[in-house]
């Protein structure tokens, strides 16, 4: 019951924003621009040539933050889960390595975020 409370709310906050959503085999990647739809099944493409789907429902926001920049938002699964330096530095190969293959005309930054896409500050 409380996974679905979680799931409505989060489909609800998007959806306000006026997300769109691409969702297949567990992975939901909502994005705010139509024009970026292709950068979407990229992605997802990008997850699952690496490995990156799980047995659990992932969640991430493709942010269009300017003409030539992005934001690439994760959920944290564990509220209190401390991301230590070895996952950062996972976050920072996993940014560079989307920007080389996916993104290579503009920037796109991973963030850490909540379960409403408000930025964790956990990495920069």
């Amino acid at each position: 019951m409380k996974n679905i409370l979680l799931i409505t709310v989060l489909l609800f906050s998007c959806l306000e924003n006026k997300d769109f959503i691409y969702e297949k085999n567990k992975l939901t990647i909502y994005y705010t621009d139509i024009k970026d739809s292709s950068k979407v099944k990229s992605i997802y493409s990008y997850w699952q040539k690496n490995k990156l789907l799980t047995n659990k429902k992932q969640h991430i926001r493709l942010l269009h933050n300017s003409d030539s920049s992005y934001y690439l938002q994760l959920i944290l699964s564990e509220k209190n889960h401390d991301v230590n330096y070895k996952e950062i530095k996972l976050l920072y190969d996993l940014q560079a390595d989307l920007n080389k293959k996916i993104f290579p005309k503009s920037k796109l930054e991973i963030k850490i975020t909540d379960n409403s896409f408000k930025d964790s500050g956990i990495i920069n």
